[in-house]
């Protein structure tokens, strides 16, 4: 967003949804928290999402019921 803003193509008024998709969430490359299974597990299900074959909502809705 900074090189955007000093570059003058800042999107200023837009809502920007930033997510794996957009490589913008995920978890650190080395945790120690977690198994190398598990690494491997999020990185598997990170694949999906970015193919677009799990779609994660942008709104609670439906969620609670």
């Amino acid at each position: 967003m900074v090189k955007a803003l000093a570059d003058g193509t800042f999107p200023g008024g837009q809502l920007l949804t930033l997510g794996i998709k957009e490589d913008r969430a995920g978890i650190p490359a080395s945790n120690p928290n977690l198994t190398p299974e598990i690494e491997a597990k999020v990185a598997e299900v990170v694949e999906l999402i970015k193919a677009g074959k799990v779609v994660i909502s942008d709104n609670g809705n439906g969620l609670i019921k």
